[in-house]
């Protein structure tokens, strides 16, 4: 059985209409799925590969970005939105990197809780920099056995 990473993502940004676009970009990629990796970080169709070895290098996760829920429902002119998911095992930085090196103006932030292996933390991403990267001692109920 995996073992959850659970993740919440908060956007912010002095530019609402980023936001927008971020909505608009992941929905024109992938118009089932709230939030997909696969939209900023598509993984190849080549059979020479093995997919949950590329998911994890590229990655940083063993999964695509499951359970998705937007924690507050989107409304024009918002500066701020936040999404909720689950990761198999280790957070996805290197996904919401790409995000925000395509989505410059966009501060993300994303927080991890991962029970099992007993960690948490914060990492902060702009412009496809990490401006903030802490891991911690795991408390709380979040993250767990699938």
């Amino acid at each position: 059985m995996p073992t959850w990473c659970d993740c919440d993502l908060t956007l912010k940004t002095d530019s609402p209409q980023d936001i927008r676009h971020f909505i608009e970009f992941n929905k024109k990629k992938n118009p089932n799925k709230i939030l997909d990796a696969e939209s900023f970080l598509p993984t190849p169709s080549n059979d020479a590969i093995d997919p949950k070895e590329w998911m994890v290098s590229k990655w940083g996760t063993r999964s695509n970005l499951e359970e998705v829920v937007e924690i507050l429902d989107y409304k024009e002119g918002m500066d701020k939105h936040q999404y909720s998911f689950r990761t198999i095992g280790t957070p996805p930085k290197p996904v919401i990197r790409t995000m925000s090196e395509m989505f410059h103006s966009i501060i993300f932030i994303l927080e991890f809780y991962e029970k099992i292996e007993g960690f948490r933390g914060m990492s902060k991403f702009q412009n496809g920099v990490m401006l903030h990267d802490e891991v911690g001692e795991y408390y709380g109920k979040r993250g767990g056995i699938a």
